[in-house]
């Protein structure tokens, strides 16, 4: 009988590394995900002509068989953990953190995915179609190794374009076998075969990725994910917490972790949502007065208390105040008065949700601004359905404060969230999607016929539709693939190709043009033209980046890969033991750029920028401007 094998899990394979981003040459982590993917091709290779040979006689396939496959895998795998540089740094059986099992569990769920498809009926049809399936799968998995041990993007002319490509070679000899089996060859490789491929890139990448889905320590982490106080490996300490680049478990005011200190005393006193005196034993708030909250700001940060308004607590100089986590205001229920945004009063507002039939403007109908929940008087507001006491279908309070029916009447209203009968389409206010558009399409333009009302892609709104080939903020990457960046007009560009800077530090510089660029900080600075710095770091610690600028006004900016990357904080683990200096920049540089030999002026002030580092990490330092800015700039990377 085959060993126990998982076909739910048949789409989610995890048997090839991703192509992380590379530069020249490869790295130690590709090379080994490169090394993996080959010894995962040759097992499916091997266990297929096992399944092979059994479906020609109508037989089950030899454990002998099977076990020998699985062996020189096994040994395969061990041989690449041993030289190093693997992203996961474990072996089997130390848990959910270690990719062999994994890619174990993928390769038998493919083998027993085509199994399935081409045991029946028995013979010598079925038995060639296994055959070429396994060398397929193997031939995709080397196409992708391949590139990965080079450093450069795989080729789809390897995996499935061109006469000569894995997927088409398989199709034209499948289909020369004739028909049999449950799926036809272009199923094959459709639904089992590339799928199965593709989707271990989420899981075996290769560079370590603060926050990955299994919240598991790799290579160049402390722990993970960020924000998190325990993990699956590399738990944090009691009252600290994952840092964001995963690199150190620190002290962090707001977390919801008290931190203590048994020789010191109490490192803070108090940290939400331990925030008050009624909070567990222990866990009280020092010094605050009975329902005050802890203090996230100042010098008491976390140390004492301090009146806010929005935080549900009526404090010192509040009339009123809003639960964060409901909207229940503290105003009299039965007013119809809901507390305003700066806890002074409370008042009826139209399309603050909260009915006021005793207003000047006796309110019939309202409109949760949250749920966006439109309630009324059936018998009194129009449109109102007396069953359930909401506007009927396709209608909502009207809250236009112009309108002298406010909060009077339910009528259409265009971008509601709701598509009236006379409306061509509305908006979905949870995805922005165009509701009665086609997928990816948003509603503009009002929202019916008579304002112009039409379902378009509209770039930036994080739907990917029409012509977009990807779209921004929410990462709808499209045809965009891991060398390429979603640029403003929902297009695909190259990334830009980073410059080296030693692991022991050292000074470059460059030229910003005014014109170009694909990278955008996350504070959305930086859409102009930027250079790119690879730097891995030879030791430990805190190092600092000093950025010097003449004629522009830089934005500097770090990142975990060379595009799609994850930014990282700057500047929040300053080291505390080495007292702040004020950053020059130097007076005695000449300008590359003129013949007179005079030095550079440097208009802009030097910026120093700390961040803590893992010796063996690769980080992508970038120097961007804004459009229209051209200039010189000096950066200095010093090291721990």
């Amino acid at each position: 009988m085959r060993h126990a094998r998982l076909l739910a899990g048949v789409l989610a394979v995890l048997m090839v590394a991703a192509a992380g981003p590379v530069s020249a040459g490869a790295t130690p982590v590709q090379k080994c995900a490169a090394g993996k993917k080959k010894a995962a091709g040759k097992r499916i290779s091997c266990e297929t002509s096992c399944d092979a040979a059994a479906i020609a006689t109508g037989g089950t396939p030899e454990s002998t068989c099977l076990q020998n496959c699985k062996t020189r895998f096994e040994e395969k795998w061990a041989n690449l953990q041993m030289k190093g540089g693997c992203v996961e740094p474990c072996d089997p059986p130390l848990g959910v953190c270690c990719d062999q099992p994994k890619v174990t569990t993928s390769v038998e769920g493919l083998g027993d995915a085509l199994y399935g498809a081409l045991n029946s009926p028995a013979g010598a049809c079925g038995s060639a179609k296994m055959e070429q399936a396994g060398k397929a799968a193997y031939c995709l998995l080397k196409c992708y190794a391949k590139a990965q041990a080079k450093g450069i993007p795989f080729d789809p002319n390897c995996v499935d374009v061109g006469p000569k490509s894995c997927i088409r070679k398989f199709t034209d000899k499948c289909m020369a076998d004739g028909n049999c089996g449950t799926l036809t060859c272009g199923q094959l490789a459709d639904v089992i075969i590339e799928p199965s491929v593709k989707d271990v890139k989420v899981e075996l990448p290769t560079h370590f990725t603060c926050g990955h889905v299994d919240a598991c320590v790799d290579t160049g982490e402390d722990c993970d994910p960020s924000g998190s106080t325990t993990g699956l490996w590399g738990t944090c300490a009691a009252g600290e917490t994952c840092n964001g680049t995963c690199t150190d478990c620190e002290v962090r005011c707001g977390d919801g972790v008290k931190n203590f200190d048994g020789n010191n005393g109490d490192i803070e006193g108090c940290d939400p949502p331990y925030s008050t005196n009624g909070a567990p034993a222990g866990e009280s708030c020092s010094g605050c007065p009975e329902g005050q909250p802890c203090s996230l700001t100042g010098p008491v940060a976390c140390k004492d208390y301090r009146v806010q308004c929005g935080d549900g607590v009526v404090g010192d100089g509040e009339v009123c105040d809003r639960d964060p986590a409901t909207h229940q205001s503290t105003c009299t229920p039965g007013t119809g008065t809901s507390c305003t945004s700066d806890c002074t009063a409370c008042v009826a507002v139209c399309g603050d949700g909260v009915p006021a039939p005793a207003a000047s403007h006796p309110e019939t109908c309202e409109r949760d601004p949250y749920t966006h929940v439109s309630t009324c008087t059936p018998g009194v507001t129009p449109n109102c359905d007396t069953q359930t006491s909401t506007c009927v279908s396709g209608t909502s309070c009207n809250t236009d404060p112009a309108s002298a029916t406010r909060c009077q009447e339910c009528v259409e209203v265009c971008h509601d969230g709701v598509k009236g009968p006379d409306e061509g389409c509305d908006t979905d206010l949870n995805s922005a999607h165009g509701l009665g558009c086609p997928p990816g399409l948003a509603c503009t333009h009002g929202c019916t016929t008579a304002e112009g009302a039409t379902c378009a892609a509209v770039c930036g709104d994080g739907l990917l539709g029409g012509t977009e080939q990807c779209d921004r903020p929410f990462g709808a990457r499209g045809a965009c693939d891991d060398f390429q960046v979603c640029m403003p007009d929902c297009t695909c560009a190259a990334c830009p190709k980073p410059r080296t800077i030693s692991g022991k530090g050292g000074t470059v510089h460059g030229v910003l043009p005014d014109v170009g660029g694909v990278l955008v900080a996350s504070s959305g600075e930086g859409d102009g033209p930027e250079q790119v710095f690879q730097w891995t770091p030879a030791t430990s610690g805190y190092a600092a980046l000093t950025l010097c600028s003449a004629d522009i006004t830089p934005v500097l900016y770090l990142r975990n890969g060379e595009c799609g990357g994850a930014e990282l904080a700057l500047g929040a683990d300053i080291d505390p033991t080495v007292p702040a200096t004020p950053p020059t920049c130097p007076s005695n540089i000449k300008d590359p750029t003129a013949d007179d030999g005079s030095f550079i002026d440097f208009t802009d002030a030097a910026r120093v920028k700390k961040f803590k580092v893992k010796k063996g990490t690769t980080y992508y330092v970038v120097v961007d401007s804004e459009v229209g800015n051209n200039g010189l700039f000096y950066l200095t990377v010093s090291v721990p």
